[in-house]
C-alpha cells in the first residue's frame, strides 16, 4: 500500500515547483530593457553595421510604440551604426496586431530622407523584442544642399 502513496506525492511535490517557477515568471518586470546580447544572425559582415538582431530582451508593450522602439535601438546603438541620440531616424509606420508590433523608420542625412535608408524593430503582445532589421547607411557624408547645373 506505502507504493500507491509515493507517486502521488512526487507528483504533489513536482506540481508545488512548477507552481513555484511559473509565479517567479510573473515577477519579472515587462519593462525589462532590452539586453546588449542581441544575436546577430543574418549579414554578419565585420566591415557592415549589423544588418539583422534577434532576441534583443523585453520591453513595456503598454508603451508608446515609437519610443519603445527607440529605446530598444539606442540600446544596440553601437551593432547598428547610428548617432547615438537617433535624431537621424524619422517615425515611418507603426503596424500593431494583436500578437506583434512592428515599428519602421527613416534614415535621415542632415534633414534629407536616405533612399532605402530604414530600420523595423518588432516585439510581441508579451513584449519580447523578437528582432532589429537594419538597412541604414553608416557614415553619411554626402552634401544635400540643392544645386542647379
Amino acid at each position: 500500500m506505502p507504493a500507491k502513496g509515493r507517486p502521488t506525492s512526487l507528483v504533489h511535490g513536482l506540481l508545488i515547483v512548477v507552481l513555484a517557477l511559473l509565479s517567479m515568471l510573473d515577477a519579472v518586470p515587462l519593462t525589462t530593457q532590452a539586453r546588449p546580447g542581441c544575436v546577430a544572425t543574418k549579414f554578419a559582415d565585420p566591415d557592415e553595421p549589423t544588418r539583422w538582431l534577434e532576441s534583443c530582451g523585453r520591453v513595456d508593450p503598454r508603451g508608446d510604440p515609437e519610443q519603445v522602439a527607440r529605446q530598444v535601438i539606442a540600446e544596440q546603438i553601437g551593432k547598428l551604426s547610428l548617432s547615438a541620440d537617433s535624431s537621424n531616424l524619422s517615425l515611418l509606420a507603426v503596424q500593431k496586431s494583436p500578437t506583434v508590433t512592428h515599428v519602421r523608420f527613416s534614415q535621415l542625412h542632415k534633414g534629407v530622407p536616405v533612399y532605402l535608408g530604414q530600420i523595423l524593430v518588432q516585439y510581441d503582445a508579451s513584449g519580447v523584442v523578437q528582432l532589429i532589421n537594419n538597412h541604414t547607411r553608416p557614415n553619411l557624408n554626402v552634401d544635400v544642399t540643392p544645386k542647379i547645373d
